[in-house]
């Protein structure tokens, strides 16, 4: 508002006296330009925040300004990737490596790997998926048995101060059912199931392209499927996560 406001004031100070200085024409019509901007900037914003969609709301500010990378990273209870999208549509060649126990170690390693990816250009934004449920604000995690020293940690902040950007965190599942709502198996159906058996078991929905409201997370693989450890007395199978690969790998030891 107050580079239109100068924009204004200087147009019509230069109109009205016939001025043909240079210099406040260039000043005028810069602020005047730069309103323009400030303005068309608010639209797509309100557009996007209509749609709930805030990485869509910088891949448009970004790609009007000209700059464009965000850092995508997983942290699952095996491995972490880490990789950057430049056009809001494709990712570069994802970096791999084994999931560090220690949440210290794990900050760090992501940051070598994102300065790794980057490959010295300018950091838009930060969006990652972890292996655990968020709290409300989706800044730190609530539970996560397979990363369980990252439970608690201030990952929204630490990444905020790390890269100096916005930082949109998720739940792994929820994260790749949503890949598969918009881009996968699931597209143009209304609501879509997701399933996810590795380490651990997860899974998440999304309802009309967005991933349904749940207090802590859909976390399927707390699902008690024999309450009594009747079924299997050999096995001990309580919950669902008892057939995970983790528990698989450990009972077959």
């Amino acid at each position: 508002y107050a580079f239109f406001s100068v924009g204004i004031l200087d147009f019509f100070h230069a109109f009205s006296n016939y001025c043909h200085n240079l210099f406040v024409w260039y000043h005028s019509s810069g602020a005047l330009l730069g309103a323009l901007f400030f303005f068309i900037s608010i639209f797509v914003y309100r557009a996007d925040k209509s749609h709930n969609d805030q990485l869509g709301w910088i891949r448009k500010f970004s790609i009007f300004s000209g700059v464009f990378m965000i850092l995508l990273f997983d942290v699952g209870g095996t491995k972490m990737r880490v990789a950057i999208c430049r056009d809001g549509q494709t990712t570069g060649e994802p970096q791999i490596i084994p999931t560090p126990a220690a949440y210290a170690d794990g900050m760090a390693a992501l940051r070598t790997l994102a300065d790794g990816c980057a490959a010295g250009g300018r950091i838009t934004a930060v969006s990652g998926a972890l292996a655990g449920s968020f709290d409300r604000e989706r800044t730190a995690l609530l539970n996560g048995e397979n990363i369980s020293d990252w439970v608690g940690k201030p990952v929204r902040h630490e990444l905020e101060r790390m890269f100096g950007v916005p930082v949109y965190l998720e739940n792994d599942a929820g994260a790749a059912c949503l890949g598969e709502a918009i881009y996968g198996a699931g597209r143009g159906h209304e609501i879509v199931a997701y399933l996810t058996i590795s380490t651990g078991i997860g899974g998440s929905r999304v309802v009309n392209g967005r991933i349904d409201a749940a207090a802590m997370g859909f976390e399927p693989g707390n699902q008690i499927i024999d309450a009594g450890r009747s079924l299997f007395p050999d096995w001990g199978v309580h919950r669902l996560m008892d057939v995970s690969g983790k528990a698989l790998e450990k009972f077959f030891q």
